[in-house]
């Protein structure tokens, strides 16, 4: 059994399999433990052990013991024999604990985070795989494969570790660490199977000839050493897929592994990127950051498989026009900031999305940055494409530029055909009933001359034909000029009453009348009064939708204004204050 309670496993010792004891403060191990005779994991770590008893070393079962993060500085000389796992990370050991020698079966060994200043020369664990000794104080290591013939993974990093040599056949070792030492060279003995080697935050000038053997690396990390040159033999990687050179004084590099897909040159201070890395079409994220670039190259330009570019500090002019033809393009941490910046990050967020062309890329991209003035004749395609990319900003930029010449579209003329590219912010049904008396039609997108812009849903092209595209505002002004004058004073008085009234009735039955035979421009600043004044959530939406519809587009901020106005809707205080607001703002009003 599993048992997370010491008072459940005292009462059942004997059937104990997994105990886990940790972060409970104990300074002492309790005696009881010894009972559990089958007991294969006991996890003891984050508490206050000071010593190992020795009551506990003749467990016949158990295979993983975990004490990390104890104040232990010793072990008795011996320990359980069947252990395959032994965790003594961070404790206060200074020297190699001697009852390790005897664990001929163990498979993992964790003493990182301790005081270790020397590793004993008579080590030998024959099943060991997996061996971690990071943030100690080794100097000088000096090991023979034989000493861990199964051994997979090694960790040594951030030890001050000056000299190491690993001699021999290391047949087994796949992941070896050694960053954030003081190497400047190393003696090293063949790696045949070594895929992750990380050696970042040395002093290393050279790298072993004996690593050209290593035609299994996938992973190698040079981060921050001193190498100018590196060998020709790098060439000759051919798994190598990650490859990590920041922050070195290289001058630069001819010989590049083909299969590179994750490529570091951070802070290399290339003005320059070599024309020898052109090669590596397989690349997939690469960090140019802190390097002065003039220009990126074309062939970067064209990578096929490059979704992520790192530029933090790397700044060349007109970059992002650039960045833009990148094929599979998808993130550009640390790009400059700034409206080009967003822009940019926003068409490669729709290019994720949607397919899009490269001329489509550039042109969205200007209108999201406000650079209209380099947009020359768009194709009509396009922008349909970008009302289509479900992107508010986008969308307004585009219906900018589509009704920027709303004053010299010709007016409708009876016979003539209107169609809603989008849906209408109206129903269909209601402007249909509003164009009866106008002889102006409805009819697909492809017979009509004028289009009119909805909100959403838009066709993906438009005919190549001559036509005019308009907003609802100014659809409404011409039907409203192919209407009989049947302008009706009393009735516009009437109406200008209901929507002073508090009667909720009354407000709904004018607004009623004013969605059916539409709005004479006397009824604005009363409507307008109408929502700011009413409490009713549901009038309050009508009339919103009213005022979006017939509010001249010039005075659209007056909606946004916020006024203190009295509570009393009939005081002539209020009549005054509201009569003195809209003659500041050069509107004809006057309370019924």
């Amino acid at each position: 059994m599993r048992c997370y309670d010491p008072h459940t496993a005292q009462a059942n010792a004997g059937q104990v399999l997994e105990l886990y004891l940790h972060q409970r403060n104990l300074q002492e191990v309790p005696e009881w433990v010894a009972e559990c005779v089958q007991l294969k994991v006991l996890d003891l770590s984050g508490n206050l052990l000071q010593e190992w008893p020795a009551f506990l070393v003749d467990l016949p079962a158990l295979k993983r013991l975990r004490l990390s993060h104890n104040q232990l500085s010793s072990l008795p000389d011996r320990m359980p024999n069947g252990l395959l796992e032994l965790d003594l990370g961070h404790n206060l050991f200074q020297r190699f604990p001697k009852a390790i020698l005897g664990l001929s079966a163990l498979q993992t060994l964790k003493l990182g985070h301790n005081q270790l200043g020397t590793s004993p020369k008579n080590l030998h664990l024959p099943q060991l795989q997996a061996l971690d000794l990071q943030k100690n104080r080794l100097k000088t290591l000096e090991w023979e494969a034989r000493q861990f013939p199964k051994l997979d993974k090694l960790n040594l990093q951030n030890n001050g570790l000056q000299h190491l040599e690993l001699k021999g056949l290391w047949e087994k070792l796949a992941h070896i660490d050694l960053s954030k030492n003081r190497l400047v060279g190393m003696q090293s003995g063949h790696f045949p199977y070594l895929r992750r080697l990380f050696l970042s935050q040395n002093k290393l000038k050279s790298l072993p000839d004996t690593w050209q053997q290593c035609s299994w690396l996938q992973t190698l990390v040079l981060a921050q050493n001193q190498l100018q040159f590196l060998p020709d033999w790098l060439k000759n990687l051919s798994r190598l897929e990650n490859l990590d050179l920041a922050q070195n004084p290289l001058e630069t590099l001819k010989a590049w592994p083909p299969k590179l897909r994750v490529l570091s040159l951070a802070k290399l201070a290339w003005q320059n990127l070599p024309a020898e890395m052109s090669i590596l079409q397989e690349i997939e994220e690469i960090d140019l950051s802190g390097n002065p670039l003039q220009a990126f190259p074309e062939w970067l330009l064209t990578w096929p498989r490059l979704e992520k570019i790192q530029l933090k500090n790397c700044n060349p002019p007109h970059g992002e026009i650039q960045l833009l033809k990148i094929p599979e393009l998808k993130a550009v941490p640390g790009w400059r900031p700034g409206a080009e910046q967003k822009a940019l990050l926003q068409v490669l967020n729709l290019k994720r999305r949607k397919s899009l062309t490269a001329e489509q890329s550039l042109l969205f991209f200007h209108l999201l940055s406000g650079q209209n003035e380099k947009i020359k004749a768009p194709k009509i395609v396009d922008l349909m494409q970008g009302l289509n990319a479900g992107m508010p900003l986008l969308q307004e930029a585009i219906r900018r530029i589509l009704l920027k010449d709303q004053a010299e579209i010709p007016d409708l003329m009876a016979g003539s055909i209107i169609t809603f590219l989008g849906k209408p912010s109206q129903d269909l049904q209601k402007w249909q009933q509003k164009l009866q008396a106008t002889n102006v039609k409805i009819g697909t997108w492809k017979s009509a001359t004028y289009w009119v812009l909805g909100k959403k849903d838009f066709p993906n092209e438009l005919p190549a034909k001559e036509g005019y595209f308009l907003d609802e505002n100014t659809l409404e002004k011409q039907v409203k000029k192919l209407l009989p004058n049947n302008s009706n004073p009393a009735q516009t008085a009437r109406l200008k009453r209901m929507l002073w009234q508090a009667d909720p009735d009354n407000l709904r039955l004018a607004l009623s009348l004013i969605n059916a035979k539409g709005l004479d421009n006397e009824l604005l600043p009363h409507l307008l009064v109408a929502w700011k004044k009413n409490q009713d959530p549901s009038l309050a939406a009508v009339m919103k939708k009213l005022l979006d519809r017939y509010w001249p587009l010039e005075k659209q901020a007056i909606l946004r204004q916020k006024i203190d106005w009295p509570l009393d809707f009939q005081s002539a205080e209020f009549k005054t204050q509201v009569q003195k607001w809209f003659a500041d703002l050069e509107m004809d009003w006057s309370a019924p």
